[in-house]
C-alpha cells in the first residue's frame, strides 16, 4: 500500500517540474518566431516578462488536471497544490496590476532623441509612475469593495429531531428512529483577501473571455482555413511587375491620404477626437495593413513560387481540427453546462474514460480543450475585437509582431487564464469534483455576496457570444470587405 502511494507522488512531482520548463521553452520559441525583425533586439526586458507571463498563464490552466489526478489517484500532494494555486494566483495578480503595466509603459515611452543612461532613466520613470498609478487604482477598488463584499454565504441545511410527522420531513435518524425536520440556511465565511482579489480579476477576465473567447471559437478555425484558401499562387515575372506597379500606386496614394489625415489631426483636439476623425483613421489604418499583406503575398507568389505548400496544408488541417473542437465545446455546453439537469456528462465522462485507460490521456485531453479556449481568446482579440470601433488593435503576426502587442496579449492571457480555470471547473465539475480548485471556486467565489450571483450565469453569456462571433466572423473575415482609396478619399472630402 505504501509503495502504491509513493510512485504517484514521485511522478506528480516530476511532472510539476517538467511542465513549467516546457511552457517556458515554447513561450520563448513563440516570442522569437513572431517578433518583428525591426523590434527583435529592442525591449528585451519586456519580452522576458512576456515569456514569464505566458508560462504562468499556461501553468494555471495545466494545474487542474494535476489536481484531478492527485484527487483520483490519492497522490498525497493536496497541501502542495493549495500552496501552488495561491502562489500562481498571487503572481497573476501582481503581473496584471503592476508588472505588465510597467513593461508596457516602459516600452511605449521609448524616445529616439535620447540614448544611453538618459533613455533608460526616462523609460523607467514613465513605467514606474504609470505602474504605481495602476496598482494604487486596482488596490483601492479591490480593497474598498472587500470591506463590504468580502463574505461568502454558503448554503447549509439544519436538521432538527422531532417525534411527530411534518411535511418538512425528508430524512430519518436511523439510530433513534426519529424523524428529522430541516431548515434551509446559510453560513457566513470571511474570504481571504487573495481569493477575493482573484475573484475580482476573474470578473474582469470574464468580460474579455466572453467576447474574445466566444468570438474566437469561430474566428480561429475559420482564419486558419481561409489562410489555406487565400494562399499565394505562383505567378510569372510580367504579372509580378504589373502587380508591383499597382501596389506602388496604391502606396503613394495612401501616403497622400496619410498626410491629409495628419494635417486634419493637427487642426485641433476637437477635430482629432471626433467620431468622423476616428472612423477615418481606422479606415486608413486598415487600408495600410491591406496593402502590406497583399503585396507580401505577391512577393511570395513570385519569389518563392507561392511558398511552402506544406505549411498551408497544415493550416487547413489545424483549422478543421479546431473547428471540430469548437463543435465539441458547443455540444458539451448544450448537454451538460446549460441545462439545470444535465442530459449527460459529456466531456467529463470522456476525460474520465481516458484517465481509466491511462492517466496521462485524460490530462492531455483536458489540456487540449482548455488551451484551445486560451488560443481562441487571443484570436478573438486579433480577428474580431480589434475590428470593433474604439478598440485598439494589438495584432500578432508571424515575424511581424512588436513588443507592445506581446505585452497586451500576455496580459489578456493572464486575466483570461483565471477565468478559464473558473469556467473549466464549472463545466467540468464532474471531472474535477472534490479537487482543491473546485472547492475554492464553487465553495467561495460562486457564493460571494452580490458578485457570486453574476458568476452563476456568465457561461450562458459565453455560449451566446459563440453564435455572435460566428456572425461577426462571417462579416469581418469570410467576406473580406476592402475599401479602395477612392472610398477613403470620399470619406475625407465629405
Amino acid at each position: 500500500m505504501v509503495a502504491d502511494q509513493v510512485v504517484p507522488n514521485i511522478f506528480l512531482i516530476v511532472c510539476l517540474g517538467i511542465i513549467p520548463a516546457l511552457l517556458l521553452f515554447f513561450s520563448f520559441i513563440f516570442i522569437v518566431a513572431f517578433s518583428s525583425p525591426d523590434d527583435r533586439f529592442q525591449g528585451i526586458l519586456p519580452k522576458i516578462l512576456c515569456i514569464f507571463g505566458m508560462t504562468v498563464a499556461g501553468c494555471i490552466i495545466l494545474i487542474i488536471p494535476f489536481d484531478v489526478w492527485n484527487t483520483q489517484q490519492a497522490g498525497g500532494i493536496t497541501g502542495v497544490l493549495e500552496i501552488i494555486w495561491q502562489v500562481l494566483f498571487g503572481t497573476v495578480a501582481l503581473l496584471i496590476c503592476l508588472i505588465i503595466p510597467w513593461a508596457l509603459l516602459y516600452y511605449e515611452s521609448f524616445d529616439p532623441d535620447k540614448e544611453g543612461p538618459r533613455l533608460i532613466i526616462h523609460q523607467c520613470i514613465w513605467g514606474t509612475v504609470g505602474a504605481i498609478c495602476v496598482f494604487i487604482f486596482a488596490g483601492l477598488i479591490i480593497g474598498i469593495s472587500y470591506i463590504w463584499l468580502g463574505n461568502a454565504y454558503l448554503p447549509v441545511v439544519q436538521y432538527t429531531s422531532t417525534g411527530s410527522f411534518d411535511e418538512k420531513v425528508i430524512a430519518v435518524d436511523y439510530l433513534t428512529g426519529q424523524k428529522l425536520d430541516y431548515i434551509n440556511s446559510s453560513l457566513e465565511i470571511r474570504m481571504s483577501f487573495l481569493v477575493y482579489a482573484i475573484a475580482i480579476l476573474s470578473l474582469i477576465g470574464w468580460c474579455c473571455f466572453t467576447v474574445c473567447g466566444g468570438c474566437g471559437m469561430t474566428a480561429l478555425p475559420l482564419e486558419m482555413i481561409l489562410w489555406f484558401i487565400y494562399r499565394p499562387k505562383k505567378i510569372d515575372k510580367s504579372t509580378y511587375l504589373l502587380q508591383q506597379k499597382k501596389y506602388a500606386q496604391r502606396a503613394q496614394k495612401l501616403i497622400e491620404i496619410g498626410k491629409k489625415i495628419n494635417d486634419q489631426r493637427r487642426e485641433g483636439i476637437r477635430e482629432r477626437t471626433s467620431a468622423k476623425a476616428i472612423r477615418t483613421y481606422r479606415e486608413f489604418k486598415d487600408a495600410v495593413y491591406q496593402v502590406e499583406d497583399d503585396f507580401k503575398k505577391v512577393k511570395i507568389a513570385y519569389e518563392r513560387g507561392g511558398g511552402w505548400i506544406v505549411l498551408y496544408i497544415i493550416s487547413l488541417l489545424a483549422g478543421l481540427l479546431m473547428f471540430a473542437i469548437s463543435i465539441l465545446w458547443i455540444i458539451h455546453l448544450i448537454i451538460y453546462a446549460i441545462p439545470q439537469f444535465p442530459f449527460w456528462g459529456g466531456l467529463n465522462d470522456v476525460f474520465r474514460g481516458l484517465d481509466y485507460a491511462f492517466p496521462l490521456f485524460g490530462m492531455i485531453g483536458y489540456s487540449i480543450f482548455a488551451f484551445y479556449l486560451l488560443a481562441a481568446t487571443v484570436a478573438g482579440n486579433i480577428f474580431i475585437a480589434g475590428r470593433i470601433p474604439f478598440c485598439a488593435i494589438y495584432p500578432i503576426k508571424f515575424k511581424d509582431t512588436f513588443t507592445s502587442s506581446f505585452l497586451f496579449n500576455t496580459g489578456l492571457m493572464l486575466v483570461s487564464s483565471i477565468t478559464i480555470v473558473q469556467f473549466c471547473s464549472t463545466v467540468f465539475s464532474k471531472y474535477a469534483q472534490t479537487t482543491v480548485i473546485e472547492v475554492m471556486i464553487n465553495t467561495y467565489v460562486k457564493h460571494m455576496l452580490g458578485i457570486g450571483y453574476v458568476f452563476k450565469y456568465l457561461h450562458y453569456v459565453f455560449f451566446a457570444f459563440i453564435f455572435i462571433g460566428f456572425v461577426m466572423a462571417i462579416v469581418n473575415i469570410a467576406v473580406k470587405k476592402r475599401k479602395s482609396e477612392k472610398q477613403l478619399q470620399a470619406i475625407l472630402d465629405a
